[in-house]
């Protein structure tokens, strides 16, 4: 919810809830049919894996259903995969009408004229985030388009959640919620017996599994449904826990690649495991390089007679069409209309690329330089980082592409004051920690600035990231900061109750021990000296006044210089850069196989420094 809503309605929301603990999100959750049935216009969000796709299905055919499903909605439902969209724009009208048109469906374009204008259609958008991201912008305004002209249907769009989405209006933003300990329980209970029969055993493989998600490697990764259905297809041949989310994804490919030969003499003579896995591999990255998900045959075909042209060895080799028919049988690449393939889930894709990378250890430093704020290379990045045996060298680089990032002298100023006003606290905070908590109260004492929705969106966008980092470092003062970072002097309040929440506020950020003991105090002195000096009538020029006062009131013994919080939206994006590269970084270290002691503490102090 944070990355969509407006910045000053959360504060609202988290004025009126006094505290954000981690009960209000299980308080908030629905069922997801509610959710839709209830609203309109929906997109829905969520991890790689979650279901989002999975949901549209369901959603479809319980529309198909009529008065016997539970969709309250009589609408004739129409999937449209916005993977197809390659081009520049989006032509909705003729993407609805274009697998209608090969059904042989009559008169086809006066009835679904008359549905839309009747609002008799339930269309659901799936995957925005496979969209080029050059192309995004213009999509999401051709969709908004399309609504606007035909308001009267229902709409449902799924996304990645990291991706380019930047809000569509008339649209209910909700959230893929990560199952609980419960439902991952249910959920490998339900999937097991897909791959494992019932047994006198099958209770143990069950707590076998239940027992290794809780291991420190896995407990603290996203257990989606696509992730848990593969490990349980890996387990049921394996018997084993692979060491990693990323080796859950490699054992699955080999197994794809091998368990298929097995039983088919013939695809033993077209190429080996190995030299499959690299075909692949360098077929998901050129993808992957150009965001492509679904790929022509033409493009298909060159790339597979390019590397068997390049390889040694291969006396009698297979034919482009053989190839392609054995990485369909074996369940890698999906064919559709034998015109178009693509990878059997995009996180097969991903994995492969992140195989790519690590195999071609030369590549990783231009990967970084061109992608490494690149949404949609994210999920690679972590399943590089869980490949390569050391991961000293990806961090060290990544580093690097953070420093480079920074380029506004007012943004190094800002970043040396919250290295500078932490560095003498006495804390069981680690420094990167402390810097971290103070560049949030200076974000947020930033958003006080803000004039524009534009603005404020982006200051609002890189405090949250920076929020996300301090999860990592520290979830527990994460948590108290989300808490208590509640002050905006923008929101209508009376001013007497305005200086008693900053009062309030200032005090919970001492229990934080971010800052000095002496600048508290002073903070605090100097804002209890602005009481009488509360406007008793309603000037506006008064209050103006009043609220800088405020605000001038938590700069001074902050030390914190006002032109290093006055941001330009440019200053703002880059700030976002910098603290995503952050965060990947920590996300990275966490998956990773390996890094050296050395080398990560030498990152993490460094970290937030110019």
């Amino acid at each position: 919810m944070r990355y969509v809503e407006s910045p000053k309605t959360l504060k609202q929301i988290h004025r009126q809830r006094r505290s954000r603990n981690h009960n209000r999100r299980a308080s908030g959750l629905q069922p997801a049919l509610d959710v839709v049935n209830s609203k309109q216009y929906v997109m829905v969000l969520g991890e790689p894996g979650c279901g989002k796709s999975t949901f549209l299905r369901a959603l479809g055919l319980e529309a198909l259903k009529g008065s016997e499903g539970n969709y309250r909605r009589q609408c004739f439902p129409l999937l449209v995969p916005l993977r197809h969209c390659q081009a520049p724009s989006l032509d909705l009208q003729a993407a609805i009408c274009d697998p209608l048109q090969r059904c042989d469906f009559p008169e086809l374009a006066t009835i679904v004229t008359a549905l839309l204008n009747q609002g008799r259609l339930l269309l659901l958008l799936d995957g925005l985030d496979e969209v080029p991201s050059a192309n995004q912008d213009r999509i999401q305004q051709d969709i908004q388009t399309f609504v606007d002209r035909y308001p009267k249907n229902r709409f449902v769009i799924s996304c990645r959640k990291v991706s380019g989405y930047t809000g569509l209006r008339r649209f209910t933003t909700t959230e893929v919620a990560p199952p609980r300990s419960k439902e991952v329980a249910t959920l490998l209970r339900q999937q097991l017996p897909l791959f494992l029969s019932y047994g006198s055993d099958f209770i143990d493989h069950l707590k076998t599994l239940v027992v290794s998600l809780n291991l420190p490697w896995m407990r603290d990764n996203q257990h989606t449904p696509l992730f848990l259905m593969v490990l349980c297809w890996v387990y049921s041949y394996t018997q084993r826990i692979p060491s990693s989310p990323s080796a859950v994804y490699q054992e699955a490919v080999e197994l794809l690649l091998e368990n298929h030969r097995n039983h088919d003499v013939s695809l033993r003579t077209i190429l080996k495991a190995d030299l499959e896995k690299a075909l692949l591999a360098e077929i998901a990255f050129q993808g992957l390089s150009t965001q492509m998900i679904l790929y022509d045959r033409a493009t298909l075909t060159h790339l597979i007679q390019e590397f068997l042209d390049e390889t040694v060895d291969l006396d009698d080799p297979p034919t482009v069409q053989q190839l392609l028919d054995c990485f369909c049988y074996q369940g890698i690449l999906v064919a559709q209309e034998g015109q178009t393939y693509a990878f059997v889930h995009r996180a097969v894709q991903e994995y492969l690329t992140a195989y790519y990378l690590a195999q071609y250890d030369s590549q990783i430093g231009f990967l970084i330089q061109d992608r490494i704020t690149d949404l949609y290379w994210r999920e690679v990045f972590l399943l590089l980082a869980g490949q390569v045996d050391c991961g000293d060298r990806l961090l060290l680089l990544m580093e690097e592409a953070a420093q480079q990032v920074i380029q506004s002298d007012r943004l190094r100023g800002l970043l040396r004051w919250a290295d500078q006003s932490t560095t003498a606290v006495t804390s069981s905070l680690k420094p990167a920690t402390r810097r971290v908590a103070a560049l949030a109260v200076a974000l947020d004492r930033a958003l006080d600035l803000t004039r524009t929705l534009q603005l404020d969106a982006a200051i609002d966008y890189a405090l949250h990231l920076n929020l996300d980092l301090a999860g990592l470092l520290e979830p527990r003062l994460a948590a108290d900061l989300d808490r208590i970072l509640m002050l905006d002097l923008d929101v209508e309040h009376p001013l007497a109750l305005e200086l008693d929440e900053t009062l309030e506020t200032v005090m919970e950020i001492k229990k934080l021990q971010v800052f000095a003991d002496t600048k508290i105090a002073l903070l605090v002195s100097r804002l209890k000296r602005l009481r009488p000096q509360i406007p008793t009538t309603k000037d506006s020029q008064a209050q103006k006044a009043f609220t800088q006062q405020v605000l001038q009131g938590w700069l001074g013994p902050l030390e914190l210089e006002l032109d290093w919080i006055r941001l330009t939206e440019a200053e703002a994006i880059e700030l976002q850069r910098y603290l995503y590269i952050n965060l990947l970084i920590e996300e990275c270290r966490q998956v990773a196989v390996r890094v050296s002691r050395s080398v990560w503490q030498g990152i993490e102090a460094r970290m937030l420094i110019v």
